[in-house]
């Protein structure tokens, strides 16, 4: 399924491909997916959301993914990072420009740094101080 709905992404078809990647989702569920999949269709998903314009659901998946990610496989794992990567862009386009932290305070946030746009950075954030990671 996830090659129709890239298939369709890629043809432009947005609104097809959300509903082959919501399918997925619900399928792979079912079926009891790896985390791996879930992330994989979920971050398919988030992007389609984007691309539609739906900028706050797409928030809301990047977060989640990041945040069970970095649960799972720790910071710096790659799919952690991809996943923070993907979080930090929702959070630009949602213009949040101020940090924006997890749940709990050892997890790394993402900042955004409004006087240097093209910077995106990680941050990790131990017993109350920052430190760049």
């Amino acid at each position: 399924m996830s090659v129709l709905g890239g298939g369709l992404s890629e043809a432009r078809h947005h609104e097809d491909a959300l509903s082959v990647y919501e399918a997925e989702l619900a399928m792979e569920r079912r079926l009891g997916a790896s985390e791996k999949t879930l992330f994989a269709v979920q971050t398919n998903l988030a992007s389609t959301y984007m691309v539609l314009g739906r900028k706050k659901e797409a928030h809301k998946i990047f977060r989640d993914v990041y945040s069970r990610s970095f649960d799972l496989v720790g910071q710096d794992n790659e799919r952690t990072l991809i996943a923070a990567s993907n979080y930090a862009d929702a959070l630009v386009r949602l213009k949040r420009f101020e940090n924006s932290r997890a749940d709990t305070s050892a997890q790394p946030y993402v900042e955004y740094a409004p006087t240097r746009p093209s910077r995106v950075a990680l941050i990790r954030h131990v017993d109350g101080v920052d430190a760049g990671a």
